[in-house]
């Protein structure tokens, strides 16, 4: 006589264990949103400064304490050389009105290159420990002397 065989038990319990890993990394432009932020911040503190600047044709010069007729009290004043005026808008004769805005100094312009060579660098390079340190250290003293230096 044959043995018959046994059913071999089923678990209860179902196997949860995933079926695949999904590994999830960025991409290292994920990491220049930095550059995004302090453009913005440098661009909305060139524009709360209020400097305007005006387009002038080349030659022209700038005079302190004028009298300017129809305006009391001596002016500065820009004047365009011989033959030459200043821009008008393209469809009137109109002179155009200064409305772009500019920092005074480039201050503002130093901080965001070198907040973008720090974010090249860090992107780019690896670096452990100690070193990453000295380099945004190095970094950041470095912007400070061009910004005191007025470079």
């Amino acid at each position: 006589m044959s043995n018959p065989t046994q059913p071999v038990p089923v678990s209860i319990v179902p196997d949860d264990r995933p079926t695949k890993i999904v590994i999830v990394s960025h991409s290292p432009l994920f990491y220049w949103w930095p550059v995004w932020a302090v453009g913005f911040v440098m661009a909305g503190l060139s524009y709360w400064h209020g400097d305007q600047i005006a387009f002038v044709p080349p030659g022209t010069v700038a005079e302190r304490g004028v009298r300017v007729e129809g305006h009391e009290g001596p002016r500065d004043v820009l004047i365009a050389p011989a033959g030459r005026s200043l821009s008008a808008a393209a469809d009137t004769e109109e002179l155009k009105q200064p409305r772009l805005r500019m920092a005074v100094s480039n201050n503002p312009g130093i901080v965001w290159a070198m907040t973008l060579c720090l974010v090249i660098i860090i992107t780019h390079v690896q670096m452990r420990g100690v070193w990453s340190i000295v380099l945004v250290a190095l970094l950041i003293s470095a912007t400070v002397v061009l910004a005191t230096l007025g470079v």
